[in-house]
């Protein structure tokens, strides 16, 4: 394993001093839990769940919000 120099462990540092990590059960799940949330919900595949968990987080929107949203973008196109 590589040794770190000064720099990045100040980088490291910075990186986690400003992105605190979330504990499970609190709601602010990460990627994969938004994924599992879509899975069990809608039933949809791996790829579906996963363009809509990243849209959940990156948009901080739940689950409704950003059905309603696709749905809506749909609706306007047609």
């Amino acid at each position: 394993m590589t040794e770190l120099t000064e720099e990045e462990y100040d980088e490291l540092d910075e990186y986690f001093t400003k992105n605190t990590i979330m504990p499970l059960g609190t709601g602010n799940g990460g990627f994969f839990m938004k994924r599992k949330e879509v899975v069990d919900t809608l039933g949809v595949d791996g790829l579906v769940a996963d363009y809509i968990a990243g849209k959940m987080l990156s948009t901080k929107q739940p689950l409704r919000a950003v059905i309603h949203n696709l749905v809506k973008r749909e609706m306007a196109l047609a």
